[in-house]
Parts: C-alpha cells; structure tokens; sequence
C-alpha cells in the first residue's frame, strides 16, 4: 500500500520537473509532450502560474496592509513602484512564456500527425 505522502510528493514531483523542463528546455519538453499526447494539458501552465500569482496579488492586495501595519512600516511610493514594475515583468514574461511553448505545440501537432 503506497502512503499519501508518497503519492503527493510524486505528483508535486513530475509536475515541477515538467514545469521545469518547459522552461529550460520548451523544444524538447514540448515535443514530448506532445508524443504523449495524455500529458499535453500541461501546455497551458505559463498561463494556470500566472492566474495563481494574480489571485495572490488580489488577496495580497486586499489584506497587505495587515502585515504592513504589524510590521510597523509604511507603504511609500517607491515601494509601490517597485511592486508593480515586478507585477508587469512578471505579466510580460508569463505572455512570452506561454507564446513559445503554445507555437511549439502547434508547431509538433501539425508535424506529428
């Protein structure tokens, strides 16, 4: 009998080193996982990392100021600033990301039928 511990970390596991994999290498990560064509959900990952960063930055957002206020600091300009250049960059490279891996998968679809 497997434990539910094993099971999770193998999960967490194979779905990282395929994150991984399309980001290092999206050709050949890609081309994969379009041969195994049961896996080919795992395309749309750029787009599922930056939904969850999104709802993160909401509830951050919303209920930020708590930490800042326990802390005992004060929200400037400057450091809001900072946040949203990172929120954009981030914004900006997830589109690219999620570019290149969804032109790789059409590109393999048509070639591998």
């Amino acid at each position: 009998m497997i434990k539910n511990s094993t099971v999770i970390l193998s999960i967490g596991y194979w779905f990282s080193s395929y994150t991984l994999g399309l980001l290092l290498h999206p050709y050949k990560t890609v081309r994969g996982l379009v041969r195994s064509r049961k896996l080919s959900g795992l395309v749309i990952v750029p787009t599922v990392i930056w939904i969850i960063s999104w709802a993160v930055g909401m509830v951050g957002l919303r209920f930020g100021w708590v930490l800042l206020w326990v802390l005992g600091l004060v929200a400037t300009a400057r450091f809001v600033n900072i946040l949203v250049f990172v929120w954009w960059w981030l914004t900006v490279f997830f589109a690219l990301w999620q570019v290149v891996v969804g032109y790789l998968f059409i590109r393999f679809k048509i070639t591998l039928r």
